[in-house]
């Protein structure tokens, strides 16, 4: 299958499609996930680079002037480029912990190749304001048809795996946020929230 055919397959038929590339090697879907970032990371880069530049010259700041113009572009498309990638690992990792407590499958490649494919959506159309965050939740849902395929486990077990160690992790963020935030509040105001 060609870069074009999994785009539409995953989109279209996810299923199949993701039975299909289940028995492709690792270093495929990893080609494939560093082949569709280039145009979001290039647009961002480039969308932040002129945005600076702009701002910059409004305010006269020489001081900013690394983050702007064409090395400051290259530098954040650089940055941008590794930034997905390392998301990418992290997330990897989540999910596959996800995988491990829910279900006896066992294989943390099989994880990154479901992942490369089912965040197309989100990639390709995500810089686009509304449509982005439509794309992200069929990514989310199709995160779960690619568990649920390549891993050969029920559904009920891909939701819990792809869901449940996210929003485990994002509350406790949350509450950590809110108690720093809190103490800061408390802190700063000359408050004393424990009489």
């Amino acid at each position: 299958m060609n870069i074009f055919q999994k785009i539409g397959g995953i989109v279209t038929k996810p299923a199949k499609t993701f039975k299909e590339i289940s028995k492709e090697k690792l270093t495929d879907a990893f080609a494939f996930y560093a082949l569709i970032i280039i145009v979001p990371v290039f647009l961002l880069a480039l969308f932040i680079a002129l945005g600076l530049s702009i701002f910059t010259g409004m305010i006269g700041g020489a001081g900013l002037s690394a983050a702007t113009g064409f090395g400051g572009f290259f530098i954040m498309l650089f940055s941008g480029y590794i930034g997905r990638f390392i998301g990418f690992f992290i997330g990897g990792l989540i999910i596959y912990l996800g995988v491990l407590i829910f279900s006896k499958a066992r294989g943390l490649e099989t994880t990154y190749k479901a992942l490369a494919y089912s965040s197309t959506p989100g990639i390709l159309l995500g810089w686009i304001p509304y449509v982005g965050f439509l794309a992200g939740i069929w990514g989310l849902v199709l995160a779960i048809i690619g568990i649920k395929e390549v891993y050969k486990i029920k559904t009920g077990q891909a939701v819990a795996s792809v869901l449940v160690i996210p929003i485990v992790l994002i509350l406790i963020f949350v509450i950590i946020a809110l108690i720093l935030g809190v103490g800061l509040l408390s802190y700063f105001t000359g408050l004393n929230a424990v009489t």
